[in-house]
């Protein structure tokens, strides 16, 4: 089926979610997928930027995306997360098939997704920041009560209370919370989006450079986030990350993509050592000297 006979049958079927007729695949690990992309293929034109690719995300695991620049990570992330459709191929979550559900269906289903350059309503707080995303979420008629009601009139509910200041605490952000997001750290801004994505009780959240502008200490410190996220929530993470070690360290499986195409997929150690990895990165010729990460 092509990209636009995709968009007519999603446009004429309402945003279709359709059941697979059997289990959530397990991909050996012993834990059930929420993500998988199947066979998945997109062109633009005659440029192939994603060529047979499939992909799983384990319940409660860290997959790492890697690759070099224009290797069609960015790409995969917007097919799963349904800004682009799939000339071919298939996208699932918990084993229904959402390959033409629209953004905003995927978010509801359970998909979160963060973004390489943060964005925040500067003139809220923190916690105004998460409020707003939870509301969204789960109370989208007191957007409009808010803008039209004074503040005395605005009180958030029992439920509302604790899972907002569930989320600030986990993320580390207990501290800053009443502080208006306008001049946060990069660190602290992506703070705000991990516990925003959080709030909207995601299954599974992808991670666009999550790392991208952080200093090493604030990298291990939001890699600790992740890990304890991931096992406290049982929320299957997907990461985007050029900073390799991050990756490598914090991962239980990494895909490497170059030109499209998958050249690799396994757990760290076996990565770290791929010479096709390698020969992606460095060149053949750096590959063949037996260099590691």
């Amino acid at each position: 089926m092509t990209v636009t006979d995709r968009e007519k049958s999603a446009a004429s079927d309402g945003d279709s979610v359709t059941a697979i007729p059997h289990s959530t695949p397990d991909n050996g690990s012993g834990r059930q997928d929420l993500i998988s992309a199947q066979n998945v293929t997109v062109r633009f034109g005659g440029l192939v930027a994603l060529s047979d690719i499939s992909i799983s995300v384990p319940r409660g695991s860290i997959v790492g995306l890697v690759g070099p620049n224009g290797a069609g990570k960015s790409t995969l992330f917007n097919v799963i997360s349904g800004l682009v459709r799939p000339d071919a191929g298939q996208i699932l979550l918990e084993g229904a098939d959402i390959t033409d559900s629209s953004v905003q269906t995927r978010a509801r289903l359970g998909i979160g997704r963060t973004f390489q350059r943060p964005e925040m309503f500067v003139s809220l707080t923190v916690r105004e920041n998460i409020t707003l995303a939870y509301r969204m979420r789960h109370a989208r008629s007191r957007l409009w009560r808010d803008l039209l009601l004074p503040a005395r009139s605005r009180a958030a509910g029992a439920e509302e209370e604790r899972a907002v200041s569930e989320a600030i605490t986990l993320v580390g952000l207990k501290s800053v919370e009443h502080a208006r997001a306008a001049g946060l750290p990069l660190g602290h801004a992506r703070r705000v989006e991990m516990a925003r994505a959080i709030v909207m009780a995601p299954k599974a959240i992808l991670l666009d450079e999550p790392s991208s502008g952080l200093d090493p200490t604030e990298t291990a410190q939001f890699s600790r986030m992740l890990t304890m996220l991931s096992g406290e929530r049982d929320i299957g993470l997907l990461l985007v990350e050029h900073n390799v070690g991050m990756v490598l360290d914090l991962c239980q499986r990494i895909h490497v993509l170059d030109f499209g195409v998958g050249i690799a997929a396994g757990p760290p150690e076996e990565i770290r050592h791929s010479e096709a990895v390698h020969a992606a990165y460095f060149g053949h010729a750096e590959a063949a000297e037996g260099g590691a990460f």
